[in-house]
């Protein structure tokens, strides 16, 4: 996910953890996607992608170069990064992504199973994978689990401060 602050990026990181989904946070910071094929080809089973265009469009510059076709079904593919199966864009007030289905459009779907099943999400299972600086070059993930993130939460509540 490469979204601004927003109140669908709440949707997307929610539904995904409920859901069993391991949430990642991408950044896009060099204008090849160089870094962005770098994370893609470290995760291997990322298929789908949630992103707004930037303020100028930049971000979906980028990423428009990387993908071989996209649908406004939300289908997409690339060969660059071969699992890729689902592209969905948030539009802040432009038209960058004209060809790219909406997350509002996915958000506010009728079409959705009441019959949907969802996994059994434990502790220790991963929740996020945040990204590095990138000091090396390329940007390394951290998996963090359930568990870490209520011990995050916990820390929070209980004003614990910690600092080096």
């Amino acid at each position: 996910m490469n979204l601004r602050p927003c109140p669908e990026w709440i949707y997307i990181a929610f539904g995904c953890l409920v859901a069993g989904i391991r949430l990642v946070c991408m950044s896009f910071t060099y204008k090849d996607g160089s870094d962005v094929i770098a994370a893609m080809e470290r995760l291997q089973t990322c298929a789908m992608v949630v992103m707004d265009a930037g303020a100028e469009g930049e971000k979906w510059a980028v990423f428009r170069n990387l993908v071989d076709s996209v649908s406004p079904d939300g289908t997409a593919q690339s060969k660059q990064m071969p699992y890729l199966r689902y592209v969905f864009g948030h539009e802040v007030g432009t038209s960058f992504m004209t060809d790219v289905k909406r997350l509002s459009d996915l958000i506010s779907d009728d079409d959705i199973s009441d019959d949907i099943t969802l996994p059994e999400v434990t502790e220790d299972d991963i929740t996020f994978l945040f990204q590095t600086s990138g000091s090396t070059g390329v940007p390394k993930l951290v998996a963090h689990t359930n568990r870490s993130i209520l011990n995050l939460r916990r820390l929070c509540k209980d004003n614990v401060i910690i600092s080096r």
